[in-house]
């Protein structure tokens, strides 16, 4: 290994040091000036992060992308040109950094903004933007909140109907012997790529069997939906069985989902409100005058029938009992 490159490896050793998400901050500065001094050293940079993405304990790969983050949001055209490599983006799409929540949801949350540095600076390759778009737009959930559970449900519940909504104008265009062409089934097909790709990605993330059973039958759905229609374009004819049995899957999951919500309501405690007994519509001072006119009874005694205040019949019982 040469002085060059000695250098540069202990700058990125010196940066990403420290616990994870707290690195050394002078350090990556220090980088960030040296690449701005010299450009062309990106490329020797991005050789020594990549090989410390792929190798490091995932603590210092959360500093390394933090590092890479300080680069683009601190880069000027020069850099940021040489920083969107396809040695950079395969290494952050890798399995050692994709799976990982923490790395992930980093590189989810910051890699519009890379891109967004990169266009203002009129320096944007296509390639890195659609990366961001297709590679970056999943996240992982730490915990799934009944809002948030909510929520995937009633998107998904859309993609639902218009996946059913495409199947019915597919099968009713093919029994109909009409075109595949037909242009309201060319505009639905782009929502359903578009279903297709979102579903496969958001499936990996989740934790909660119940939905994420039910994403899966969407994304089996959506890529049924495809492959029929391929099939319709090329051979004027596809399998309206298995189409349909995809959608019925998903409709037989969106039911019992159903019946559970309602069977769970009716669970809920009623409120009752208990039988009025002898003695709720009384007053206190009335209530111990006639609890002790009955205790005096029993005993054989004789209990004054005039008006007995409060104290006095507590008295009475006390002395009954």
């Amino acid at each position: 290994m040469d002085a060059f490159v000695v250098v540069h490896e202990n700058l990125i050793r010196k940066a990403i040091n420290g616990q994870p998400g707290h690195p050394d901050w002078a350090g990556i500065m220090r980088l960030v000036n040296a690449v701005e001094a010299q450009p062309s050293s990106i490329d020797v940079f991005l050789e020594l992060l990549v090989k410390h993405l792929k190798k490091d304990p995932s603590g210092l790969k959360y500093n390394s992308l933090m590092l890479i983050d300080a680069l683009f949001k601190n880069g000027k055209k020069a850099q940021l040109a040489r920083l969107q490599t396809k040695l950079l983006t395969s290494q952050l799409s890798a399995p050692e950094l994709s799976e990982e929540p923490q790395l992930q949801n980093f590189i989810h949350q910051n890699a519009k903004i890379w891109v967004d540095c990169c266009a203002k600076e009129n320096c944007l390759n296509s390639d890195f933007d659609k990366w961001q778009k297709t590679i970056c737009t999943y996240y992982f959930v730490p915990q799934l909140t009944d809002e948030l559970r909510t929520k995937f449900y009633s998107d998904l519940d859309s993609a639902a109907e218009i996946l059913a909504m495409f199947c019915q104008t597919l099968i009713t265009t093919f029994a109909e012997q009409g075109n595949p062409q037909d242009p309201l089934l060319r505009e639905i097909n782009i929502n359903v790529l578009e279903i297709s790709r979102r579903a496969e990605k958001l499936v990996q993330t989740l934790n909660d069997p119940k939905l994420r059973s039910f994403c899966s039958k969407i994304f089996e759905f959506a890529k049924c939906c495809i492959i029929q229609y391929e099939a319709f374009k090329k051979n004027g004819s596809f399998d309206t069985q298995l189409l349909t049995k995809s959608m019925m899957k998903v409709e037989a999951e969106q039911k019992s989902r159903g019946q559970a919500k309602n069977a769970k309501s009716e669970e809920k405690p009623v409120k009752r409100t208990p039988l009025r007994t002898y003695g709720d519509d009384m007053a206190d001072e009335d209530f111990f005058a006639e609890m002790a006119k009955l205790r005096a009874q029993r005993k054989g005694l004789q209990v004054q029938a005039q008006p007995v205040s409060t104290q006095q019949a507590v008295n009475d019982l006390l002395l009954l009992l």
